[in-house]
């Protein structure tokens, strides 16, 4: 699923990386298609031009104030974005990334990924971290992940704790449709 030559240019200068977007979270729970690869890091390396040798990517440096310090497109079957991180929350994700045996990648866990959805905060990535909410509910067959994310609220800057406090009025509405886990 992941291009070889985008994981053998991360591997050969030792950056830990993991799996974050649509297929972080289908690891989760929550299938989606996705045409695409995103993967995380807060290593700055990843953005230095030799790294990539024998991979067509573009390189995009992000602003001084941008939550991320950089971009890498790779254009690879499927594309691939390696996300350079700068914020706790996604030094968090990348620090406590599990391996995914079925991807043979380490993947953001549910509250790192959550978190990382209320960072960015948009109404589809809030829509996302609840979709997570509700599957590991059912996955689990209870509500501690929001007690994880409680624990590691701090982590988020302003912005992300405002989408959190949106999230959690979300979730004390009585009219919540139950998770329903596809056939």
């Amino acid at each position: 699923m992941i291009p070889a030559e985008v994981t053998a240019a991360l591997d050969a200068a030792d950056l830990r990386y993991c799996v974050v977007g649509a297929l972080a979270l289908a690891v989760h729970g929550f299938p989606r298609f996705t045409a695409d690869v995103d993967l995380l890091t807060t290593d700055d390396r990843a953005l230095e031009e030799g790294r990539w040798t024998g991979v067509d990517a573009l390189i995009r440096w992000g602003e001084e104030d941008d939550p991320i310090r950089g971009l890498v497109r790779c254009r690879t079957r499927p594309p691939v974005d390696v996300i350079v991180g700068r914020r706790p929350a996604m030094a968090f994700a990348v620090a406590t990334a599990e391996l995914e045996p079925a991807l043979g990648a380490l993947v953001a866990t549910p509250v790192a990924f959550t978190l990382l959805k209320l960072e960015a905060g948009s109404p589809h990535d809030i829509a996302d971290a609840s979709r997570v909410l509700e599957a590991q509910r059912h996955i689990r067959g209870d509500d501690s992940l929001v007690g994880e994310l409680a624990a590691h609220a701090e982590l988020l800057s302003p912005w992300g704790r405002r989408a959190y406090e949106r999230l959690l009025r979300d979730l004390a509405q009585p009219t919540r449709p139950p998770f329903r886990a596809p056939p």
